[in-house]
């Protein structure tokens, strides 16, 4: 059964968050983390007690239904910030290729009852530009760039686009999952890889995570 939990809009100022789930996805906005958890089986007993009293052959029946659930685990995730605002740029800060700043997001997480090799699916979802590598909103008013996230650290702004492994909307990647841990991400403010010009204006995404549990 899924939990859902929406957070901010756009990319803004660090705070953290934090949510249980039980058999549950966590929806998070515009660079904060989502989180899913596995599904569970319902287990259900039902007991009849039969009355019988020592005058009597019949008597009333009375049926106690017993319910239970039965998971592998729980986790509990949180981001080191809910919303991410990056610095005004300028046209001219975009080029090919490269990263007009970039400003790490960290996944935490602590999880019980889970086998020691068990891992985490994660999927990032959001609606993407003519660049699918790219998140951006239609509310957005700025042409030509958007948000790239990538799996892990990457400092280096000249050759983000194609440096590490970028994390596309809708593609799922497997997490070694320990009892507790982190897991780095990075978004890029960068141009798109299209002919299409960039141009000022607003520019914003909203992108929901998605941690599906063994």
């Amino acid at each position: 059964m899924p939990c859902w939990r929406r957070l901010a809009s756009c990319f803004m100022p660090r705070r953290s968050i934090k949510a249980m789930c039980h058999g549950a996805r966590l929806m998070i906005w515009e660079g904060s983390m989502p989180i899913v958890r596995n599904s569970k089986s319902a287990a259900i007993l039902a007991v009849a007690l039969l009355l019988l009293p020592a005058t009597l052959l019949a008597a009333d029946n009375n049926t106690v239904r017993v319910t239970a659930e039965i998971t592998k685990g729980s986790c509990e995730f949180s981001t080191s910030t809910d919303s991410v605002e990056f610095a005004p740029q300028t046209v001219s800060s975009f080029s090919s290729g490269n990263a007009a700043a970039v400003t790490p997001l960290t996944l935490q997480y602590h999880c019980e009852g889970y086998e020691a090799n068990a891992k985490i699916g994660i999927v990032a979802i959001g609606v993407v530009s003519p660049d699918d590598g790219l998140f951006l909103s239609s509310a957005s008013t700025a042409a030509g760039v958007g948000f790239m996230l990538k799996n892990g650290v990457v400092t280096d702004k000249v050759g983000f686009y194609s440096a590490g492994t970028t994390m596309k909307s809708g593609v799922k990647f497997l997490v070694d999952m320990v009892t507790e841990g982190e897991y780095p991400l990075t978004v890029g403010f960068v141009k798109q890889n299209t002919s299409t010009a960039v141009t000022s204006g607003d520019v914003k995404a909203s992108i929901m995570f998605m941690f599906v549990m063994p």
